[in-house]
């Protein structure tokens, strides 16, 4: 089930998670993390995350005046993957922590 983020303070809750979960079982994107988070707080119009029983998942759509994305986390590879609309659409990116900032500065701002 999706959540609509409506307030800053839900907003806080769900990045707070998400980086103490990047600190215990996602080592290979606990400092990306960041960085993506700041380029999805720029560039959204509309936030929404997934949530099961009441737990938010490392799953975030975000809407842009010209498109959506979807974001995840690949358990396997270690990867925040960005993909058009949802979990089906076409993979358009994916980061780590060797990513560098001048790339992830640039796919959001070509939103």
């Amino acid at each position: 089930m999706a959540r609509k983020i409506n307030s800053i303070q839900l907003l806080q809750n769900y990045f707070s998670d998400v980086m103490i979960r990047t600190d215990h079982h996602a080592l290979g994107v606990s400092q990306v993390a960041l960085a993506v988070i700041g380029g999805i707080i720029w560039k959204s119009s509309d936030i929404e995350v997934f949530e099961r029983n009441g737990e938010a998942k490392n799953v975030l759509w975000m809407q842009t005046p010209m498109a959506n994305f979807y974001f995840s986390y690949d358990h396997a590879t270690d990867e925040i993957v960005v993909k058009e609309n949802n979990h089906k659409g076409r993979e358009l990116i994916r980061f780590t922590n060797t990513s560098p900032i001048a790339d992830i500065h640039a796919f959001f701002d070509s939103m």
